[in-house]
Formats: structure tokens, sequence, C-alpha cells
């Protein structure tokens, strides 16, 4: 295709594996177009892994929850793009092409939910055989080089750009001395972890991995994954003692590309650090049964190994098993199968290994940067962090003002806002500090800002009573401090439980609000009722660790604090001139219920996300009810 364009926007959104996968396209078409103006549309959880990418020049890290949405077509209208590559393939991703208002529009002529009626060109996929977009024979990075070739763009080599920070591989070389990691050790990386049960080799069964391979001689065993795995990676402390790395829950997401290229192999079921240990080049072990090896495994497929069972059914790339034996292309590989495998690929290492460390140890280049590495991690041990005021708004909380109050006694200043609470609210806070303040209730914006006038340290920590500070937060917290923020403000993902269960979906995690953790010189709430945004001048970063969050204790909690949050929010709308409409008290609450149980995946949370989603409904429907009644009067 023939064009000259001045600005490109490339469109993958998520998830994390799949961005791997766009990067040797968003290569090519970096060579395609080198003096065209590249911006990459990306999730604001995933827009990190971007950072330092030599073939972008913009990172528009978007939330997708669709109170953004005026901000997000905002964005994109103000980018005059004239072209948009949809790598994404799904109808949002097309419509938001479409918003852009750029006139050349590419996706796949197979995309799905109807993205192809937003494109101007579609591009086709070559295909052996006719199969569904999951099991279609096409490597997922050879599909997305399909559009870059329909542009002109040369694939012959595909390159993977994860590029490496001092800061990212200073911090994972002092994770491993503080480990005692050897140079003559073999570090084997375990991800045991993926979104799907389907999808996933038995967890007793990799921990029961773990356990044979940290009795090798010369081996590691490192074990990676994310904040909502920590609890679950306690079933392999027992190995610590053997030498096991629990890196789960530690790492930024910047972080993961530089401790993988410390490893020297990758076991893992087809999952995000399976595509980043193939993307930065060290040799994976995948473990398939659902999926397409060729469509989804480590790429280029002939340098890794997969496990995987013939079946009759396997792949069949469906979201539920209609196997009899429920999950057996699972289930049937077998411990000693894959032991088997590790030994064949360590004893390829094994025959090389001495010649590797000699040549790595004579080498100046490689010296030198071990001393580098060196001297700055005893420089970072020797730093001392700057110290964090911990700021807290009340308002009768008492049933969760304790819990609240333990989780910050790590902080060097505890400081409360109440709001003229009545119920022993003030007096557990008492226990905790001094510096208590009170200030009527003017809206949450304001309290807030009343609140950071009384931190006497620049960094700030901004809690609310329902929500606790995790030790892994807190951790990163002081880790960040001792190395030195990047950012001026953090955003931190919370797990929010609601009837004794870890509401996942319905909109509810990562459940980013304002920052939590800012340096207050550069960071202002906007005085407003309820929903209180933010003003920033500076770099926003988001932390790996989550916080804990428990916004309603039951039932009759949620309506208690419903009351007040809708007739908060009705006054705030009454106040900006929003017009009640009569139609609103019946699709508002409609849609409420269909965006948490339907298009946030409600339903995956089974029946507190049902309960959930019609309370949030029902919410709705008494919000634009006070409104017609403040309008009425």
């Amino acid at each position: 295709m023939d064009m000259t364009p001045q600005r490109i926007l490339v469109m993958k959104l998520s998830s994390l594996g799949d961005i791997v996968h766009a990067l040797p396209a968003v290569s090519a078409l970096r060579q395609r177009f080198p003096h065209a103006r590249l911006t990459w549309l990306v999730k604001e959880v995933w827009a990190p892994i971007l950072e330092g990418n030599p073939d972008i020049d913009d990172i528009v890290a978007v939330n997708m929850s669709w109170r953004n949405w005026l901000n997000i077509i905002r964005t994109l209208r103000r980018g005059q793009f004239d072209l948009v590559v949809d790598f994404q393939g799904l109808f949002r991703s097309g419509i938001l092409g479409v918003i852009t208002g750029a006139r050349t529009r590419v996706g796949f002529a197979r995309a799905r939910e109807g993205a192809t009626w937003f494109y101007t060109h579609h591009v086709p996929l070559p295909e052996a055989k006719p199969s569904t977009w999951r099991l279609l024979e096409v490597h997922a990075v050879d599909r997305n080089l399909a559009l870059t070739t329909f542009l002109g763009g040369l694939s012959s080599t595909p390159v993977f750009h994860l590029p490496q920070f001092s800061a990212d591989r200073l911090a994972i070389e002092t994770m491993l001395q503080g480990a005692n990691v050897q140079n003559h050790e073999l570090l084997i990386a375990l991800a045991p972890w993926t979104r799907s049960a389907m999808k996933s080799w038995p967890f007793r069964r990799f921990v029961d991995l773990a356990t044979e391979l940290v009795q090798w001689p010369n081996v590691r065993v490192v074990l990676l994954g994310g904040p909502s795995e920590i609890s679950a990676s306690s079933e392999f402390d027992h190995l610590a003692p053997q030498g096991l790395m629990n890196l789960v829950g530690r790492l930024s997401l910047r972080q993961l590309p530089s401790l993988l290229r410390r490893m020297q192999l990758l076991i893992g079921n087809d999952s995000a650090p399976l595509h980043l240990a193939a993307g930065v080049g060290i040799p994976v072990l995948g473990i398939f049964g659902p999926t397409h090896p060729k469509a989804t495994g480590p790429y280029p497929l002939e340098n890794h190994a997969i496990v995987r069972m013939e079946l009759p059914c396997s792949p069949c790339g469906s979201r539920k098993c209609r196997n009899p034996n429920y999950l057996e292309c699972v289930q049937s590989i077998s411990l000693d199968h894959l032991l088997r495998e590790v030994k064949m690929i360590v004893g390829g290492f094994s025959s090389q290994r001495d010649d590797r460390i000699v040549s790595a140890t004579r080498s100046p280049v490689k010296s030198s940067i071990c001393e580098e590495v060196e001297v700055e991690s005893r420089m970072a041990e020797q730093r001392t962090r700057e110290k964090v005021s911990a700021v807290v708004i009340a308002y009768n909380d008492a049933p969760n003002m304790r819990k609240c109050l333990e989780s910050l006694q790590w902080v060097d200043e505890l400081v409360v806002v109440d709001s003229h609470s009545t119920d022993g609210t003030t007096d557990i806070c008492r226990e905790f500090t001094t510096n208590i303040f009170h200030y009527p209730f003017q809206g949450f914006g304001m309290l807030r800002n009343q609140a950071l006038t009384h931190a006497t340290h620049d960094w700030v920590f901004s809690l609310d009573t329902d929500e606790r500070v995790t030790p892994h937060v807190q951790e990163e917290i002081e880790r960040l401090l001792v190395e030195g923020p990047s950012a001026q403000a953090y955003k931190i993902p919370r797990r929010n439980y609601f009837l004794g269960r870890w509401i996942k979906h319905c909109g509810w995690y990562p459940d980013y609000r304002q920052p939590q953790f800012f340096h207050k010189g550069h960071m202002r709430y906007r005085d407003e009722l309820v929903h209180e945004g933010y003003e920033l001048k500076g770099k926003l970063g988001y932390l790996h660790a989550s916080l804990e969050q428990i916004p309603f204790r039951d039932i009759d909690h949620y309506f208690r604090k419903m009351d007040r949050y809708s007739s908060l929010r009705a006054e705030a709308m009454h106040r900006e001139g929003r017009t009640f409409r009569a139609h609103q008290l019946v699709l508002r609450p409609v849609f409420t219920f269909l965006k948490m149980y339907v298009f946030r995946g409600g339903l995956l949370d089974r029946k507190p996300g049902l309960i959930l989603s019609i309370l949030y409904a029902y919410y709705t429907f008494v919000k634009y009810a006070k409104l017609w009644e403040m309008q009425k009067r």
C-alpha cells in the first residue's frame, strides 16, 4: 500500500502477552515509516512494558472505564492521526479507530465482534485450512506482521524491543545478590499462573516440580507471579531454605524483562511471562492444553520446547471444557513427563556452561558492568529513604478504623482528618496518633486537600478507612523511596472484597482511584463533592502490589453507604447543571447492570457478582431519582 502517513496510531490495548506479540509488527512499521510520529494506545496497567521502546514516539495509556471515555475521545481527536493500525481486532478498538477521524484504518479481515465494519482496509491472513480465530495455524506475531506487510513493511527478522533500564538492572542484581545467587548456578524461572484455569497445569504439580528442581546441583528456582498470586505462592515457602527465590508480587512490570534476561530457562503455562521470556531470547518450556502452540506458543516455536497431550479434542480453543474427563489435556501431563523435558534442556546447557562462564569472566565489558552494579548496589544500601506522611479522612467508620491504622504503622507521620464522627472513630484514632483534625464535610476533594495541609513530609500516602496496606505495598513503596521514584504520583491497584469474596471482575480490579502515593508539591485534588478528580504536575506511575479494600461490610452497610453517596452524586450533577430525563430512570440502571455483570465479567464472580451488579443498578436508579427530586423543588 503506497502512502506516507505523518501520524500513526497503533491499537493493542491488552493483554500483556498480546502486546508482546505486537512488538515485531510495530518495529517493522517504524522501519516502513521512519519519519512518521507513532503512537501506541494501550491500557494503563500494561503501559510500563512499552516505556523506552525506540519504535514508539508516544504512549497513550488509558483507563477503559466508561467514565473515562470522554477523555479518551478527546485525546484521540487531538492526535490528528491519518493512519490507524488495529492489532486488537475487537468492536471497541474498531470504534475507537473511527473516533480518531483517521481516513485510513487497517485491520484484520477476520476481526471479531464486528470490528471490520469500522475499517477502510481489510487484510486477509494466509490460512492453510479454515478454522476459528483462536485455532488459526498462523502465529499471533505473524498475524500482526501481516498488517505491516500490507502497508509495505518488511518482516524478515522479527524484533522484540523490550528495553532494559539501568535502575531495573540494578534492582534485579541487588535481589539476586541478596539471595546469594552464584555465577555458576543455573536459574530456572517458574510461572505457574494464568488468567484461565483452562490453560493451567495443576498447581500442585508446579509445587512438586519446584521440589524436585531445588534438589538438583547448581540449580536455583525463581518463582514468578503478580500481586494476586501472593497468597497462593505461600505453598512454595517450605522450599526457601533450599534456595527457591519467591519473587511473586515483588517485581514491577518494567523489571520483569530485566529479570528474565538473567534466567537460563522459563517453565510455564500459556501466559504473559512465557511470551516475555521468548521475547528477551531465553529458552522456554511451555505447557499447552486447549490453546494452539502454532497460534500462541513462544515465538519462534522452533527455538523452544512445548509439552502437550495429543487428544482428539485438543487444541479446542474453547473457554469451557466439554471433555467428560475434565481438562484432560493438561491434567494428563505428568510430573515425570515434564522432568524428562527439563533434563534434556538442562543437559544441553550443561555441555556449554563452562565455556560460557569462562568467557564471561574474561570479558572486560562484563567485568566492568559487574563492578558498576556492585558499587551502585552498595550505594543503594547506604541511602536512607525519604519520609512518608499518611493521611486518612474519616467519618463514623469505627468498625474499619483500627485495621486501617494498624496497616499504616510503618509510616513516619499519621494524619487523620475527621468530619465530626459520633461513633467512637476518633477514640480509636487517638490510640495511633495525636494528629487528628476536625473539619465539616464539604466534599471529598476539599477534605483531602485539607488533610494535605497537615502533612509535614513531601511524600504522602492517602488511604481510606475501608482500605488496608499490604506488606507487599509497604515493601514496594519503601524500595521505591530508596532507589528514587521515577514519577511524582503513583496509582495503586486494589483488591475489593464483597460478601467474603475477592471480586475480580465487575470492573472492580485493578480498580485504580486517584493516585494514592504522591509528592504533595506536584498534586492536589479538585474540590468536588464525590468521585473527586485531581491535578498532577509531573509523571504518573503505577505500583505493582495491591491494597485490600472492603467497601461494604454487608448488604445493610451497602444500603447505608449508597444512600449517602447517591445524594452526594445527585447534588453534584445538580450543581453541574445536568438535566434529568425520564428515560434515565430505566436505561441507566439497565446499562449499569449489563456493564458490570456481562461486559465486565461479573457473572464470573458468581452470586456476589450478581448481587453487586443488581445493587449498583439500584444505586444508579436512586441517584437519578434524587436528581429529579432536586430539580422538581
